[in-house]
């Protein structure tokens, strides 16, 4: 099966995605650069999650 059933890649995007969730309140006043990079980049990272996740399970 492999590492962690092959689900390494939806790992990794879930743990960055996690961790960019949790750094965004904290970095929201410092610019307004980072709450535009924060907007885009939170949503994306989820998303790229779950379509790992989906064609794991598919190809499972």
């Amino acid at each position: 099966m492999g590492l962690v059933y092959n689900h390494l890649a939806t790992l990794v995007c879930g743990v960055f995605a996690s961790v960019l969730t949790l750094l965004w309140p904290m970095f929201v006043d410092y610019a307004a650069v980072f709450d535009l990079v924060f907007i885009l980049a939170v949503p994306i990272m989820w998303f790229l999650t779950v379509v790992c996740f989906v064609s794991q399970i598919s190809t499972d």
